[in-house]
């Protein structure tokens, strides 16, 4: 049934070519949840517990909610990729490329004082001492007050502007803000940003040849797993007495567990944690999130920290229902999948709609093992954000050139991109000063 299913929504969203953002979806679904939950049936250690059969039942009426929303949403042209297969125009009066430039140059000097700034260096914990790397890391994520406001740039910004450059082309810079967003999110000790950084320029590879290439993908896949298990083997160094087959063995199986159990797992917790009765939601209005409760519960009150806030998890948090909680995982994947609708509304920039349609393909892999609500508004918000400075600049420029100003795009478009920024540029402030 997963093969046929998968092979369906290959067929009718049209992946021969280009991968759709329904079989992105269901794809990653399948290979993050459903597929270690397979790899778990044969593990005692799991199927001892009581709940796990029933967290089973979860997980395949998920996959089924995903499937159907796939099904009901492959008629919507404007999640097809021939739809952003346009050239950009280069015959601006004010050429996108020297926009997207200046505005690389800026995240450059933003990553520069982000290094300065660092109060610990996991990468140079991972070289030198590996027991430290989870203190460092704390240090400068958790700990460090304005690392929200670094965040932004590197993980939701920045691959805008470099994807932008990189469409537009005649222009290298693109390569030197990609090996810059590589550096700082390593910097931070976090292996899924890079990860996820390398997916995306696959995506807009294929996207900029017209047609993607599964063997490259495949080959660039095998070569983040090697990265990844010398990161982990890195990280876990000091429980090694040295370099040996057996070290890296250990490494692999440590990333094949991260990799496939964290999300069944994490969905066990949340069903662990919460039962069908939910009093913080029917009596007592708590701001604690989800993710915490269930760390607190699982983990003891004497720790600090948070779980994966995956999204039928956080959707089981909110009704305590199985049933239910799929429902609003196939309500929630229509209107995830509704968002390109919206794209060609706001009229941006040519280069700026296929950078968004890259970062939006990816964001179906993100959904499985992140909340919607923390990954759609900001995403929303940065497209929305980057269009905003775009009008900006084109007719601070066409008035200084020409001595005039017209609209370029709809007076809509540029009042909701410019409301965005606003509401972004405060916010950053608010977090600037603390």
């Amino acid at each position: 049934m997963i093969i046929i299913s998968l092979s369906l929504v290959w067929r009718l969203t049209g992946c021969g070519i280009f991968p759709s953002p329904q079989f992105v979806l269901l794809f990653s679904y399948f290979s993050y949840i459903y597929l270690g939950y397979l790899l778990m049936l044969g593990d005692p250690t799991y199927n001892s517990i009581a709940e796990f059969g029933a967290v089973g039942v979860l997980i395949r009426l998920g996959y089924a909610a995903i499937f159907l929303a796939s099904l009901a949403t492959s008629f919507i042209r404007s999640t097809l990729y021939y739809q952003y297969l346009g050239a950009v125009n280069m015959n601006s009066p004010v050429p996108a490329r020297l926009f997207y430039s200046v505005l690389a140059l800026a995240m450059i000097m933003v990553a520069a004082i982000y290094i300065y700034l660092m109060p610990a260096n996991p990468l140079k914990a991972m070289l030198t001492d590996s027991s430290s790397v989870t203190y460092a890391r704390q240090a400068v994520t958790t700990d460090m007050k304005n690392f929200g406001v670094f965040s932004n740039v590197f993980y939701y910004f920045m691959p805008l502007v470099w994807l932008s450059l990189y469409f537009i082309g005649r222009n290298h810079l693109w390569f030197v803000l990609l090996v810059v967003n590589l550096i700082v999110v390593l910097a931070t000790g976090q292996k899924a940003p890079i990860v996820y950084i390398i997916a995306m320029f696959t995506l807009a590879h294929g996207l900029r040849k017209g047609k993607f290439s599964y063997k490259f993908a495949f080959s660039v896949g095998v070569l983040v797993l090697f990265l990844l298990v010398m990161l982990v083997f890195l990280k876990n160094f000091n429980f090694y007495s040295g370099v040996s087959v057996d070290a890296l063995l250990a490494s692999v199986r440590g990333l094949i567990k991260r990799i496939f159990y964290v999300g069944p797992i994490t969905l066990l917790n949340y069903y662990q944690t919460f039962p069908n009765y939910h009093p913080f939601l029917s009596e007592v209005v708590t701001s604690i999130p989800s993710d915490q409760i269930v760390y607190s519960h699982i983990y003891g009150d004497q720790y600090r920290g948070t779980v994966n806030t995956v999204s039928l998890g956080l959707f089981y948090a909110w009704s305590g229902s199985v049933v239910f909680s799929a429902f609003l995982m196939f309500l929630f994947s229509v209107c995830v999948f509704s968002i390109p609708v919206f794209f060609r509304y706001l009229i941006p920039d040519p280069a700026l709609l296929k950078s968004v349609y890259v970062t939006y393909c990816f964001l179906m892999v993100k959904f499985v093992l992140t909340d919607w609500r923390t990954l759609v508004p900001i995403f929303i918000l940065s497209f929305l954000v980057v269009s905003g400075l775009n009008h900006i600049w084109f007719h601070l420029v066409q008035g200084a050139v020409k001595g005039n100003f017209y609209i370029r795009g709809n007076a809509f478009a540029i009042l909701i991109a410019l409301l965005a920024l606003s509401y972004f540029t405060q916010g950053q402030l608010r977090i600037l000063l603390g």
